[in-house]
């Protein structure tokens, strides 16, 4: 049993061995630039696609990242971003009670209403709308 392992085994390498000399490749480096490229170029255009509106969301979820824990923003994004879900469905899930993670998400909440920046970038945005 052991013999036929080795055999496979010495099979595989080779035939390996064979493939990987018929084509040539640029290498992990070509790879890792092309990548930073493109990234950066896709960025730009996404920056640039953003609304008024767009930016104060992303602020806002950079915001609650820095300054509340993980599990905390994984709240807030689960219940207002992502899912919807229910403050019941996401203490269940977490095991958590009901009344905790609500009052957790209405600490953020209040931590963001509190912020003059994101109040008067919302002023700035719903003036540009009603004109």
């Amino acid at each position: 049993m052991e013999s036929y392992f080795f055999g496979c085994y010495r099979r595989i390498l080779q035939s390996g061995a064979r493939d990987e000399s018929r084509y040539d490749s640029p290498g992990d480096e070509y790879f890792a630039r092309l990548g930073e490229t493109d990234c950066a170029e896709e960025t730009e255009e996404r920056e640039e696609m953003l609304t008024g509106c767009d930016r104060l969301v992303r602020d806002i979820q950079k915001f609650l990242r820095r300054h509340f824990s993980y599990e905390d923003y994984r709240i807030f994004m689960l219940r207002f971003y992502e899912t919807g879900s229910s403050f019941r469905t996401i203490a269940r899930h977490m095991g958590e009670k009901t009344s905790v993670v609500t009052r957790r998400a209405q600490a953020m909440m209040e931590s963001v209403r509190a912020n003059r920046k994101f109040i008067a970038r919302r002023r700035l945005i719903m003036a540009g709308e009603a004109a």
